[in-house]
Order: structure tokens, then sequence, then C-alpha cells
């Protein structure tokens, strides 16, 4: 008897850290290559983004959709340089990222670090959807995130207050070209 409720408590022990150990896993983390596109509905004038991110680097191209005004921002932060680029008169900018803040990470549409509470299922474009509270610090102020159920993939982000709403029109883990992260010919410095 004594083997027998010893045998259970340790099965118990096991799926309760089991259970803890996945807790600790967010249930989506950026890859080390990727494209997302996205239109921002809030703040202000609607936008289309597509955002790539190749380890230290990111490209960041954002058309104001009402205007059809684009402006692209190019991060290489291993040689720790920002390149503004306007596209409507081929000149680009030069900014040094050294002393800045989080000069050593590249940023993404959202941090995946905290804490995931699913709250619901929806459908989401026809895709079924879990919808899922993330707290990064600040237990007031969170996200949140909805994820494809097939595929793990981001469908949406919003504010808790609603804000700030994005919807995801394309999501391509994996190697990307890396003449994005170049300023192209043509171009003059500003």
């Amino acid at each position: 008897m004594k083997k027998c409720t010893t045998i259970i408590l340790l099965g118990v022990f096991l799926f309760s850290l089991s259970k803890l150990s996945s807790a600790q896993n967010p249930p989506f983390e950026w890859p080390s290559s990727y494209t997302i596109e996205y239109v921002q509905k809030s703040p202000g004038d609607p936008t289309k983004t597509i955002y790539t991110v190749s380890g230290n680097k990111a490209r960041n191209e954002i058309t104001t959709l009402k205007t059809n005004n684009t402006s692209i921002m190019i991060f290489d932060l291993d040689k720790q340089v920002m390149y503004s680029l306007n596209p409507s008169s081929n000149v680009f900018q030069k900014t040094s990222l050294k002393g800045m803040k989080n000069e050593n990470k590249v940023s993404h549409m959202f941090d995946t670090s905290g804490t995931w509470e699913k709250i619901s299922s929806e459908e989401i474009s026809g895709v079924v959807a879990d919808k899922y509270k993330l707290i990064n610090g600040n237990p007031d102020k969170y996200l949140f995130i909805w994820l494809s159920r097939k595929t793990n993939e981001p469908l949406k982000a919003a504010s808790w207050d609603g804000t700030w709403l994005v919807e995801i029109t394309k999501y391509v883990p994996g190697p990307v070209d890396d003449s994005l992260f170049t300023v192209p010919a043509g171009y003059s410095e500003f």
C-alpha cells in the first residue's frame, strides 16, 4: 500500500510539474527570421506594415493607407545603425543606434515574454483562433493576442483598452532575403 501511494503521489507531482513547466513557456515565440504583414487600425490613420526580421536586423515598411505614403526603416544592430528611407524622393538618412534603448535587441510587434492566459476561442477571418491575455509587467495594461489553433500563428493583437488594434494579413517564418537590410541602389544620403 505504501509503495502504491508513493507512486500515485510521484505521478501527481510529475503531472503538476509538467503543467507548471508548460505554463511558463509562451504559446508563441518569434523565430529568428520571419516576415509579418499587418494592418494597424488604431490609433490614427490606418497603416499597412511589412516587418521583416533576420537575426539582429529588421526592416519596417509602413504605408499610410489614406495617403499611400510609405516610409522604410532598416535596423542593423550588428553595425549599430538605422537607415530611414523615403521611397518617394529616393533619399535616406543614417542614424547611430549607440546608446539608445534596446540597441542590442530587435523589437517585435509584441513581446512574447510574460504571462499568457487563454481566455476564449473565436473565428478570425474564417480561422479558428485561441484568444490570449498577455501580461508584460503591469497587470492593468495587457495585450489580447489571437493565435490560429491550427498553425499557432498570430492573427490579431489589441491593447486592453482598444486603442491599439492590429490585424495580421500574412506571417511567413523562415529565412528572408538579406538585400532587404541594405539601402537600395539609387538612393542618396540626406
